[in-house]
């Protein structure tokens, strides 16, 4: 479900990847702020290419890891969502509160 792809000397990548909804998102939620806490993280990438359904939990974990990323002086990015999942950023306007990059 989660784990960490690679690790620079100021980055991390989380990769997500089947659901992320009720059941699942708290996993999500306590993996960004262990790796924003981790010393010399400067940003964490969540890597969303493998996700399938992201619902109103796994959103919220998304915007909890942006806001304590601002916290800290740090940055997060939502990469590669998949369409749909993208669509559902798009519609609830998180697109534009969540730095997202790759497929478009």
């Amino acid at each position: 479900m989660l784990r960490i792809t690679s690790t620079g000397e100021v980055s991390v990548v989380l990769t997500v990847s089947g659901e992320v909804d009720l059941a699942t998102a708290g996993e999500v939620t306590d993996a960004i702020e262990a790796a924003l806490r981790a010393p010399g993280t400067e940003s964490v990438e969540v890597n969303l290419t493998e996700v399938s359904f992201l619902d109103s939990s796994g959103l919220r974990a998304l915007v909890a890891g942006q806001k304590r990323a601002e916290e800290a002086g740090k940055r997060l990015v939502v990469s590669d969502p998949q369409p749909q999942v993208r669509k559902v950023m798009e519609i609830t306007g998180l697109s534009e509160v969540l730095t997202a990059e790759g497929s478009p």
